[in-house]
């Protein structure tokens, strides 16, 4: 199950698990193909009743959340109670609700494995972005929390933290920062030239580092917080 299935890291990650041989289910909010189901993360119920319809049929052994909104950029003394909830509840009550009914079941059946990409911005935050990096923050705590709770049950649970991507969220990003298209292009570049590897990642990065996670190969890798970042240092 990959959350977030329908653009951006999403499909990149969806690409890569049905090229490893395995059955995807993928969902979205608003789904821009027959391939993808409709599911809102934020709605614990429609999560529990989506888990119980899928595993009527076959078990969901891995776990992916790539499901994600940006914040508008905006110092913390700025920003209004309304954007704070938005971001947080899609970003980490979204995972926590996915996570918490996929640990029930995976628990139960002693293997499984989840993955949630989270972001640089949860370790480092740019100005402008402390509430988006709060809640990927969040999302890092949940990973390592849940790995050492379901540890001892088979199930490993990582953390993926991409730097800047080349996304249509990013994009609009750089736009917010840019204000004009030229800007933006101008600014996205320039980042891309300051890495050591010279470009920004892709879908694919993503979706290849998710694909070994949850690979037998990765049956000893839990907890963790594996940076994607071209070359780019942090902490």
């Amino acid at each position: 199950m990959v959350t977030g299935a329908s653009g951006g890291l999403g499909a990149g990650v969806v690409e890569s698990l049905r090229r490893a041989g395995m059955d995807v289910v993928g969902v979205d909010l608003r789904p821009d193909d027959s391939t993808t189901v409709s599911l809102d993360v934020t709605d614990s119920g429609a999560v529990e009743e989506f888990f119980d319809n899928v595993e009527s049929r076959a078990p969901i052994d891995v776990l992916v959340n790539c499901h994600g909104v940006l914040q508008d950029l905006t110092d913390v003394a700025d920003t209004p109670d309304a954007e704070l909830s938005r971001v947080m509840t899609v970003n980490f009550v979204g995972a926590f609700h996915t996570c918490r009914a996929a640990a029930s079941r995976m628990r139960e059946r002693r293997w499984g494995r989840i993955v949630n990409v989270a972001s640089q911005a949860g370790r480092a935050p740019w100005p402008g972005t402390a509430v988006y990096g709060a809640s990927k923050g969040a999302v890092i705590a949940l990973t390592q929390g849940l790995a050492a709770e379901l540890g001892p049950a088979g199930v490993t649970v990582n953390a993926v933290c991409p730097g800047v991507m080349l996304t249509s969220m990013t994009e609009g990003a750089f736009l917010s920062a840019g204000g004009t298209r030229e800007e933006a292009a101008r600014l996205l570049q320039a980042k891309a030239e300051s890495l050591p590897v010279r470009r920004l990642g892709t879908a694919e990065d993503v979706g290849s580092m998710v694909a070994y996670l949850v690979s037998p190969g990765a049956s000893f890798v839990t907890g963790t917080t594996q940076n994607l970042t071209g070359g780019e240092q942090y902490f």
